[in-house]
């Protein structure tokens, strides 16, 4: 019964917060917490497990996983993975547990041992288990084997359900659809259907600063107008840019309706904010029409543009995000609820969001322990199959100062 813990989790997001949070999220504890938030549910009642966290894998899985972890340098999670590698070399079969479920314990209960025959039976044939407590009802359980190119694990959560906020990130068994945003040079790309639905005014308490300030539960964000699809991408930033850049699709039942959603939502908004709306042109494949709040200047670099298409609502963070989003939008070959993260870009991601900031870059290259993650649903649709590709041979963090941009950007341009 595979599943994953969940400590003290940064989510993805503070990739969007500048370079200190791109390289926190991706490199620490962030990695662990975007593991964990998109992991999904599935059926649950495994062997009975004492409360807590635990932690059973053989020698040779434990050698590989904290060998990957170890390359996460300049984090909590790196220092301990590489400690514990060190400490435990020697060990055929490695075993922990804490009490509490905190992960800081459990690092320091490791040692040799064999597990628990409730331990074996929960690891199953897999070469790794980890348990660890999301609340005091549910676990996260996670099992885990080598493969040919890196790791591949399962996580599932016991007994099975999600809050409805976290309900947003399990797929679906259903196709999510060919994707709507470019994936060409981005750090993070993540196309998901959720089992029930999408509908974010749900989630937005009424009267909350998500609803007062931003009008969150405007009908545009409502299952009328929402076609149960949400995909965003992060992108490789250009030199000179402040954040990298990001967008949202949001799939849409009906343009029209969408278009009209999208109308009254900045009407609503501007009684908050003195937005106005200014018309912009964006190329791609199929140049299309939008516009921009260029006055929504809440967070830096933010100054948002979307378009309608036949099949989405595409928001930029700004036009350079929206130029890159549409760049190579075209249909593609459909497929199951998918998220990547490129841990070979993030290097020079680094570089050049430093620079922009006047920092020196590092005196060292990041031996990153892995070259991608590659997130998707199980055959069975009710769990996440997590895969981390190893890195090549070559020095990757070293490569990818030699990245080349292939993308264009072209400023937005207002309509005549």
């Amino acid at each position: 019964m595979p599943g994953i813990g969940r400590h003290r989790m940064h989510r993805f997001a503070a990739v969007v917060r500048g370079a200190r949070a791109l390289r926190t999220s991706a490199r620490g504890s962030g990695l662990v917490g975007l593991l964990l938030a998109l992991s999904c549910v599935g059926p649950g009642a495994g062997p009975e497990l004492s409360p807590g966290a635990h932690f059973a894998a053989g020698g040779p899985i434990f050698r590989a996983l904290t060998a990957g972890l170890s390359g996460l340098d300049g984090t909590p999670l790196g220092r301990r993975a590489a400690e514990s590698a060190e400490r435990l070399a020697g060990c055929d079969s490695i075993v922990g547990h804490a009490a509490d479920g905190d992960l800081q314990a459990l690092f320091d209960s490791l040692a040799c041992g064999a597990p628990s025959a409730a331990l074996a039976e929960a690891r199953g044939d897999s070469e790794l288990l980890w348990v660890a407590p999301l609340d005091e009802r549910q676990r996260w359980f996670v099992t885990g084997s080598r493969a040919a190119n890196g790791l591949v694990l399962e996580a599932r959560l016991d007994p099975p359900g999600l809050s409805e906020g976290r309900a947003l990130l399990a797929p679906s068994a259903e196709d999510a659809g060919p994707p709507v945003l470019a994936s060409g040079e981005a750090l993070i790309h993540a196309r998901v259907r959720p089992v029930g639905g999408l509908d974010l005014a749900k989630l937005v308490p009424e009267g909350s600063q998500g609803d007062r300030l931003f009008r969150m539960k405007s009908a545009l964000f409502g299952s009328t107008v929402l076609g149960g699809v949400w995909e965003i991408a992060v992108y490789m930033p250009e030199p000179g840019e402040p954040l990298p850049p990001m967008a949202l699709a949001l799939d849409v039942r009906r343009r029209d309706a969408a278009l009209r959603a999208m109308e009254g939502f900045v009407h609503d908004l501007a009684d908050t904010w003195p937005v106005h709306p200014t018309p912009a042109r964006f190329g791609g494949p199929v140049p299309s029409e939008g516009e921009c709040l260029f006055d929504l200047r809440i967070l830096p670099g933010f100054a948002p543009c979307y378009v309608a298409t036949e099949r989405a609502l595409i928001v930029g963070w700004n036009p350079a995000s929206l130029e890159r989003a549409l760049a190579g939008s075209e249909a593609r070959t459909e497929g199951p609820s998918r998220l990547g993260l490129r841990f070979d870009r993030l290097g020079e991601a680094d570089r050049r969001l430093r620079a922009t900031r006047g920092v020196a870059a590092a005196a060292t290259s990041r031996a990153w322990g892995w070259q991608r993650l590659e997130i998707g649903p199980t055959d069975e649709g009710n769990a996440w199959r997590i895969q981390l590709v190893d890195a090549e041979p070559t020095d990757v963090a070293a490569e990818s100062t030699h990245v080349v941009m292939e993308s264009t950007r072209v400023a937005a341009e207002p309509t005549q």
